[in-house]
């Protein structure tokens, strides 16, 4: 065994310099990952049925990518924004909470909203299309930075004038079944129940169809912004913050594993005299067979030796 001592030191050696390297790679990867997202600009993206003639003209900023209803005509288009932030963490509950006050007294329809620890928080609305201005004012003004802008313009036309062409061709089928069940010549109750169980079928493609076309009207008539406030990433705070959670976890660990010991103890004591009667009652059996045993033995190795 010590001939090996120094070959298994060789190879201990070994895996800590290479989890050491792969430790630096990893943290390169993450530096180069952050400069990377730190340095993203704007990106647009528009679908190419829209033109970008649409897009309103402004000379800078977020109001450039909003989209110039007057020059859609009758087509149905969803105009959806994405506004990345970072700040600090002392201002980050702040901040989402003064652009969500503005979102309402703009007209707003606020679909979610959730600030998470003091890492992140999300705001998602659907904001009139003449108060997007005003709403990307407030959102560049504010505190922090907006690392990152993009824009995404869908052409719905043809979706919503076959969902609503869906609709109209099912309420007429409708309205037909309920005509067939009014008339004389359908007497029978399988007739009847069929024609049923027809308009029920019918009835559900109906519902499905009306809910599309209400989600299309909200999509098209209102634009989407979807805003993420972001704490930049610093290792060394983040070290601390896992050194305080693992003894926070530590803590909590033997808290409960102290509770599951006293539970155990309380629920086990009144069975403590029982099971320590059943051990001695059992020894007890043990001996004495092993004592009559004996004796027999004894006695027979007796005879036979006086035999």
């Amino acid at each position: 065994m010590r001939n090996h001592r120094p070959l298994i030191s060789l190879i201990i050696l070994c895996s800590f310099l290479f989890l050491s390297a792969c430790n630096d790679e990893n943290e390169e990867n993450i530096q180069s990952f952050s400069d990377g997202v730190s340095k993203s600009s704007f990106q647009l993206a528009t679908a190419s049925s829209v033109s970008n003639d649409a897009m309103a003209e402004s000379d800078s900023g977020a109001e450039a990518t909003i989209v110039d209803r007057s020059k859609l005509g009758d087509r149905k288009v969803a105009e959806n924004h994405s506004f990345k932030i970072e700040l600090q963490a002392d201002q980050l509950q702040a901040r989402m909470m003064t652009d969500y006050q503005t979102c309402l007294s703009l007209g707003c329809e606020i679909m979610n909203s959730q600030v998470r620890s003091k890492r992140s928080a999300t705001l998602s609305a659907h904001v009139p299309p003449d108060k997007l201005a005003a709403f990307f004012k407030a959102i560049e003004s504010g505190s922090g930075e907006v690392k990152e802008h993009q824009v995404s313009v869908y052409d719905e036309t043809n979706n919503y004038v076959d969902t609503a062409a869906r609709l109209k061709n099912q309420m007429a089928l409708r309205d037909r079944l309920s005509a067939l069940l009014q008339k004389e010549s359908v007497k029978s109750v399988r007739d009847v129940l069929e024609i049923e169980r027809e308009m029920t079928r019918v009835q559900q493609q109906i519902d499905s169809a009306t809910g599309q076309m209400k989600a299309l009207e909200t999509r098209t008539s209102m634009a989407t912004v979807n805003v993420s406030y972001d704490v930049p990433y610093f290792a060394r705070q983040d070290h601390y913050e896992r050194l305080k959670t693992s003894f926070s976890r530590a803590w909590r660990g033997l808290v409960q594993s102290l509770d599951e010991v006293i539970v155990f103890v309380g629920t086990a004591l009144p069975w403590i005299p029982v099971i320590l009667f059943g051990f001695w009652v059992a020894i007890r059996v043990i001996r004495a067979s092993f004592s009559g045993g004996f004796k027999l033995f004894k006695k027979k190795n007796k005879d036979l030796a006086q035999g």
